[in-house]
């Protein structure tokens, strides 16, 4: 919903005397209020895969957004305001997490297809697979620098601004242009992350088609290159989808996903997936992202109105490297108590289990969103090979409320 305030009032004999321009300018003032409410309540049971182990946890994750967006001639301003809170339910204890943020402060000036924009903003790119808002998250990504679009092309020059885990020293630069039917990126990285200074270069292209009716195609494939820790950095990922409709209201889809993963004698080729919106990429559970993986993935999605639809999926998991850890969605390393998932040797294998997924989605009035899910992960080989004699499956379920004005 959006409420526009204009300065229309009645003119008084000061404003009998302003000039055709001042009236102008008065008359395209406008200002848009933004409030969004979201309550999310997570449960998930075995995390460490272990029945024996008592890791059950609950969460109520809330998050308010409160702001301003004001337009004049041309010119805008937005400020938004971020406040979340976690409330968790853990073996260890229960406890309270609360963190507050001004998510937005920037002016954007717009001439023709023209749009400059400063300041602290939120940004994204193509599909969001490589930059993304991060709205599953409690708290969202946004950045602070310099961003200009035009109506085939976007450059940017950014650094950190608010994520849940900073960047050290980030900086984030490329330039994207695009068409109805593909987008090309080119983006470069540079940070530092626990003593070691790493530069990044990505080339990515992704695209869709629809060779018949009631079909269609998407896909995405990355290239990197660079160095980090002394070693030059050679990786590559690549996804695919293919979507039927089966009938009225009811459609299939197959996809793959791939990044490499792994080192040698002076190359590091685990690829770096940015900073996504990576939630349900590879299953609902989140416990895998898109590093040091090779998944394949079907479902069905039945749609019952425009506004609500039931999805059931199954994904395959396994490693690109055997050597290289286990990736979850936020990109950094699964644990295993204190243990890293990762073996050197490659002894474990590559085999990560099977995940089976069940969502439910529905738009209950403009301004009104309603979800629910629910997923079982099946460890494999190599998960198994961390755990005990004794070891058992993850299960997790959640429910959403999401209010925006």
């Amino acid at each position: 919903m959006t409420c526009v305030i204009a300065c229309n009032r009645c003119p008084s004999q000061n404003e009998h005397e302003m000039s055709p321009i001042d009236h102008a300018a008065i008359k395209h003032f406008t200002v848009r209020p933004i409030l969004e409410y979201r309550a999310r309540y997570e449960r998930r049971m075995d995390q460490d895969f272990q029945p024996d182990r008592r890791d059950n946890r609950s969460n109520l994750l809330q998050r308010g957004r409160v702001g301003a967006e004001m337009t004049k001639d041309g010119m805008t301003v937005r400020l938004v305001y971020q406040h979340s809170s976690s409330l968790n339910w853990l073996v260890a204890g229960n406890g309270i997490a609360i963190r507050s943020d001004l998510l937005e402060a920037n002016v954007s000036f717009k001439s023709g297809n023209k749009k400059v924009v400063l300041g602290r903003q939120r940004f994204g790119l193509g599909n969001r697979r490589l930059i993304g808002e991060l709205d599953w998250n409690n708290v969202g990504n946004s950045f602070e620098g310099a961003r200009v679009d035009d109506r085939n092309w976007t450059l940017f020059l950014l650094r950190s601004g608010v994520q849940p885990v900073p960047s050290k020293g980030l900086l984030l630069a490329g330039a994207s242009t695009s068409t109805p039917l593909s987008t090309t990126s080119l983006i470069v990285k540079s940070d530092d992350a626990k003593q070691i200074h790493r530069t990044r270069l990505t080339l990515s292209t992704e695209g869709k088609s629809k060779p018949v009716a009631g079909r269609s195609l998407t896909y995405q494939v990355a290239l990197q290159a660079g160095h980090e820790g002394g070693k030059k950095v050679q990786a590559w990922a690549a996804n695919g989808r293919y979507t039927a409709d089966v009938q009225k209201d009811l459609e299939a889809y197959g996809e793959i996903n791939i990044a490499s993963g792994g080192a040698s004698k002076g190359v590091n080729s685990t690829f770096d997936q940015l900073y996504p919106t990576a939630h349900d990429k590879l299953g609902l559970l989140d416990t895998t992202g898109w590093r040091n993986v090779v998944a394949a993935s079907a479902g069905l999605k039945m749609k019952f109105t425009k506004t609500s639809s039931l999805r059931l999926a199954c994904t395959w998991l396994q490693l690109y490297s055997s050597k290289d850890a286990w990736y979850g969605a936020g990109g950094a390393a699964n644990t295993f108590g204190t243990t890293t998932y990762k073996d050197p040797t490659g002894n474990s294998g590559k085999n990560l289990g099977h995940e089976f997924d069940l969502e439910y989605v529905t738009t209950l009035k403009s301004n009104l969103s309603l979800s629910a899910g629910c997923g079982l992960f099946v460890p494999g080989r190599f998960v198994k090979s961390f755990g005990g004699s004794r070891f058992g499956n993850q299960t997790y379920g959640y429910v959403m409320l999401g209010w925006r004005y």
